[in-house]
């Protein structure tokens, strides 16, 4: 089994079966794909689903499962606390709408580590930001879309 280790922003979770999770993530290095976490709720990864809410930081180590298609994690944890998106029920919001957003806009295998580090950027811009952000998905919208080749430029709005 071959492994690799590398960052990744999560997306969506979906419950597979009593104790397993498909996680979707954006990966530094291979752009969005689908992990297989298996065993939550048991053992070690007994609170591992705390962990991984939307647009959480991750390092993982994912491995080659020789049961199907997918790629297992065998090990993660969150690189930020992100404690001020965590405590915060406007900040939140805004994650989820973000990763609602990434999660129905980019295919399996489309991003790359340009997108991710400016991802990272976002959470950790929009987690340290004070007040509500309320704002905050205006900004992170005009970047995601001159992300995705659709720049906004001042020049082409009028007064009209």
């Amino acid at each position: 089994m071959t492994s690799s280790k590398s960052r990744a922003v999560v997306l969506h979770l979906v419950r597979q079966g009593e104790s397993n999770l498909v996680v979707q993530v954006i990966d530094s290095l291979y752009g969005r794909r689908s992990l297989l976490l298996r065993g939550v709720g048991k053992g070690r990864l007994a609170g591992a689903a705390a962990a991984l809410h939307p647009m959480s930081v991750i390092e993982l180590v994912a491995y080659d499962s020789p049961y199907g298609s997918l790629r297992c994690i065998r090990e993660f944890e969150p690189l930020f606390a992100l404690n001020g998106i965590r405590g915060n029920i406007c900040k939140s919001t805004v994650a989820i709408f973000m990763a609602e957003v990434l999660y129905r806009g980019i295919r399996e295998g489309d991003g790359g580590p340009e997108l991710f580090n400016w991802l990272v950027e976002s959470v950790v811009r929009l987690d340290a930001a004070g007040g509500s952000a309320a704002n905050f998905h205006l900004w992170w919208m005009a970047g995601f879309c001159g992300m995705m080749g659709f720049a906004i430029s001042p020049q082409g709005l009028s007064d009209a």
